[in-house]
């Protein structure tokens, strides 16, 4: 059993003028974005279980891009079996690598 990631991004608000990035581009950084989070989250969290349960941790990712300011805010949501594996996946998930 591995890591389940889910990923979900999607963008609101009304695009500025002249806004940076148009709607074709905004995906392309979706997709770039849900690539880049499920190599690096896929190899920290890769062979990860609760030592006392053996089940590994589910991750969902939200993000938001808002037109009106062009930023992106990242939200993530850690299911674990206990909470002593939550704190593990968190540790383990803050580690520079």
């Amino acid at each position: 059993m591995t890591a389940q990631i889910e990923i979900e991004l999607r963008a609101e608000g009304e695009a500025l003028p002249g806004a940076f990035l148009d709607p074709r581009e905004i995906e392309r950084m979706f997709a770039s974005t849900r690539q880049s989070l499920r190599a690096s989250l896929g190899r920290k969290l890769r062979g990860l279980r609760c030592q006392e349960h053996g089940a590994a941790p589910k991750l969902r990712v939200s993000g938001v891009y808002d037109r009106s300011t062009e930023a992106m805010e990242l939200d993530y949501h850690i299911e674990a079996c206990c909470q002593l594996f939550t704190v593990r996946v968190i540790k383990v998930l803050n580690r520079r690598v």
